[in-house]
């Protein structure tokens, strides 16, 4: 799926029959589409426990997670994702370039304080979660889209450098998935 070629192919009717927010990502499985980031995160913890868990057994560490995947998902990445900074742009007379690293770098200011108490090697604690499925994308998002600044945000971009050396995450790069054009790898 190109969210920007042909204006965004997650706005045609027939991904609207199965995400009908058109928006990504959704995951199909068999008869059942789920199309939110921290639902589908859930799913896949919950129904593929053979891999490494992305919450921790101790309720209060899950939580600490949880409040982590929250300020991304809820407080950081909507109000700087595509559509709402061509929104921005397009009917408000904004720029999306400001509007965007605001917010990010708002949001980021908060988050590294957080995760400088929670975190070890990653973001809570010396084990993948899923805090740093979502901060990994957002911290790359920063820097390409709105040149945020490593010296700015020295835990979280550390969390990100220690990521980016797991292959997960490098299979995971959008460089790497076959949807993405090949001007763009």
């Amino acid at each position: 799926m190109n969210l920007v070629e042909d204006g965004g192919q997650q706005y045609k009717p027939e991904y609207g029959e199965k995400n009908p927010m058109h928006l990504v990502p959704s995951l199909q499985v068999g008869d059942h589409v789920l199309g939110e980031s921290v639902a589908i995160l859930e799913y896949l913890e919950e129904t593929y426990t053979s891999g490494v868990p992305l919450l921790p057994k101790d309720p209060f560490l899950r939580a600490k997670v949880r409040e982590i995947v929250n300020i991304v998902a809820c407080d950081i990445h909507p109000v700087q994702n595509l559509r709402v900074v061509a929104k921005v742009e397009k009917d408000f007379g904004g720029n999306r370039v400001e509007w965007g690293k605001y917010w990010v770098e708002y949001g980021f200011q908060g988050l590294e304080k957080i995760v400088a108490k929670s975190s070890g090697k990653y973001a809570v604690g010396d084990h993948v979660s899923m805090a740093d499925v979502l901060i990994v994308p957002q911290v790359l998002a920063a820097v390409s889209r709105y040149a945020t600044k490593a010296e700015d945000f020295p835990n979280l971009f550390r969390i990100t450098a220690e990521c980016s050396k797991l292959d997960a995450f490098k299979k995971a790069e959008p460089k790497n998935q076959p949807d993405t054009p090949a001007e763009a790898k």
